[in-house]
C-alpha cells in the first residue's frame, strides 16, 4: 500500500523493518545515513536506523523471503523479485495515526494521487521485466489489477493477506498461509531457485 510509520517511514524500504534493512539488506553497511523530512509530525519522528520500533508487518514479509530463497543473501534473493509499494508516500492524520491511502477522503486529489502511482506501478512492471505480482493484501491486490487492465499488461495477479497484526488473517498461521497459497500458484520454484548472483 504505502509506508507505515516504524518501517518504510524510518528507512525508506517498503516493509522496512529496521533489523531487516540494517542486517539483511545490509543498509548499515553502506553507511546507512537516513536524512530526516521537515517538518515531522511530533508523534512519528524519523530516526532512521536508530529506531528503536519493530515494524512486525516488515519482519513477518521479509521473514517469508528470507525462508523461501533458502537463506541466501538478499544481494541474491533480490535479483529475482522486487518489493514495491504501490504509494510511495506516508499520510497521517492530526494525531500521528498513519492512514492508507484507501483511508484518504476521495476526490479529485486522491483519483490523481492513484493514477500516478498507476503510471509508476505500470513503468516498474516493464522496467523490470516482471512476470507476476504478488500482491500484498486485498487494496494492491485491487490496485495491481487496475494497472493490469488499464495499461493492457500481461503479468498475473496473486493476492497474499496482508500480514499487518490488524489483520485477522495475518495473526495466525500467516507464513504457512503465504507459502501454501504460492505453492498452489506453482511460485516456490520462483523463490527457492533465485538467480546465481556473481
Amino acid at each position: 500500500m504505502n509506508p507505515g510509520p516504524w518501517g518504510m517511514g524510518q528507512t525508506g524500504v517498503p516493509f522496512g523493518d529496521i533489523d531487516t534493512v540494517k542486517y539483511y539488506l545490509g543498509l548499515e553497511e553502506l553507511g546507512g545515513f537516513i536524512g530526516q523530512p521537515s517538518p515531522q509530525h511530533p508523534a512519528k519522528k524519523v530516526t532512521g536506523l536508530k529506531c528503536h520500533r519493530k515494524e512486525v508487518s516488515g519482519a513477518k514479509l521479509w521473514g517469508v523471503i528470507k525462508k523461501l530463497t533458502n537463506d541466501c543473501p538478499a544481494q541474491q534473493a533480490l535479483l529475482n523479485l522486487c518489493v514495491h509499494n504501490f504509494c510511495p508516500l506516508i499520510f497521517m492524520g492530526t494525531s500521528g495515526r498513519n492512514l492508507t491511502p484507501d483511508e484518504v477522503k476521495a476526490g479529485s486529489s486522491k483519483e490523481q494521487l492513484f493514477n500516478l502511482c498507476s503510471i509508476a506501478l505500470s513503468y516498474s512492471l516493464d522496467v523490470l521485466g516482471c512476470k507476476c505480482i504478488i500482491s500484498v493484501g486485498r487494496f494492491a491486490e485491487k490496485r495491481a489489477k487496475s494497472v493490469i487492465k488499464t495499461f493492457d499488461k500481461s503479468q498475473k495477479v496473486l493476492e497474499i493477506p496482508h500480514p499487518s497484526p490488524r489483520n485477522a488473517t495475518s495473526r495466525a498461521n500467516w507464513e504457512e498461509n503465504v507459502i501454501s497459497i504460492l505453492s498452489t500458484a506453482d511460485l516456490l520454484s520462483e523463490f527457492s531457485n533465485p538467480i546465481q548472483y556473481s
